[in-house]
């Protein structure tokens, strides 16, 4: 005998599950988790709206491939880059929209970009649509693989990858492993932070160097979230960023061994008359 769900039963369930979803965000603002309560809200949207795989993904790890912005990225749940793009759409969509109307203002056709630390290559991906050239440099070979796979699915022709790390010295250095569930966390910095150090030793190039032996005579925007490593990276770029004055955008460590040790230190790393600006607010929502 075959059961077919009435329609009293369906409204049911739907009350059963707003109950449920009442109950666990108030759980949540009740603990000062505002931000988680709105995650687990949005979820449930897209669980209902009928995306199943962002439900299972809070159980186990799983492999699953979306949209993004017109592009197909492929990923696995259980690392921070691959959950917002699973649960949000992007994972910085504030930083994406930035580089957006940077990219805009600049004319797009003939921007060059920089994504220094590429990691599996979201920001690449999404830049490549919006300007003539994407250099992105990343030497882990883990996240190498994911990403050249993606611009081989996508068909790009202007991501340009480079597996060395960009510093103020040639050579080869140890390079300390991100944990799984931050792919992006990997650095040639050791500053306490959950890293492995398996004896990895990968290349490393003075930026300004490199770009004249590989023929790239220039760059409009700059990415740089290298773990800490981002003022080594800029002083190798000294006359890229005197001759270009690229907008750049990074994340900014200060004390760190081999990073800023202070704001003054971060001002005086850039030529004279650099303007700066802090984001200070995200929402991982609508990237405002």
């Amino acid at each position: 005998m075959k059961i077919f769900p009435t329609k009293k039963s369906n409204i049911l369930l739907v009350c059963t599950g707003f109950i449920i979803l009442f109950l666990m965000i108030n759980y949540l603002m009740e603990n000062n988790r505002y931000k988680a309560s709105l995650s687990f809200a949005y979820q449930f949207y897209r669980f209902c709206t009928g995306n199943k795989q962002v439900i299972l993904s809070l159980y186990k790890p799983i492999d699953f491939r979306v949209d993004f912005f017109g592009m197909i990225y492929e990923g696995r749940s259980g690392n921070i880059t691959d959950n917002d793009i699973l649960y949000y759409g992007a994972r910085e969509k504030y930083i994406l929209f930035f580089l957006r109307d940077v990219a805009d203002s600049l004319g797009k056709k003939g921007v060059v970009f920089f994504d220094i630390g590429a990691n599996v290559g979201q920001h690449s991906l999404f830049m490549s649509r919006l300007v003539k050239e994407v250099h992105a440099f990343e030497p882990y070979p883990p996240v190498l693989d994911r990403f050249r796979k993606m611009v081989k699915v996508n068909r790009i022709a202007n991501i340009f990858i480079h597996t060395v790390g960009l510093g103020n010295k040639n050579g080869q250095l140890p390079f300390f492993e991100p944990p799984v569930y931050n792919l992006g966390g990997g650095s040639f910095l050791n500053d306490g932070y959950v890293r492995i150090n398996r004896n990895n030793i990968m290349p490393i190039v003075i930026g300004d160097e490199w770009l004249k032996n590989a023929g790239i005579s220039h760059v409009d925007i700059i990415l740089c979230d290298i773990e800490g490593y981002e003022k080594q990276a800029l002083l190798g770029l000294k006359h890229t960023l005197e001759k270009n004055r690229p907008i750049i955008v990074m994340e900014l460590n200060l004390g760190l061994e081999e990073s800023f040790q202070s704001l003054d230190d971060f001002y005086a790393t850039f030529p004279p008359d650099y303007e700066f600006l802090f984001f200070c607010v995200e929402d991982p929502y609508t990237g405002h």
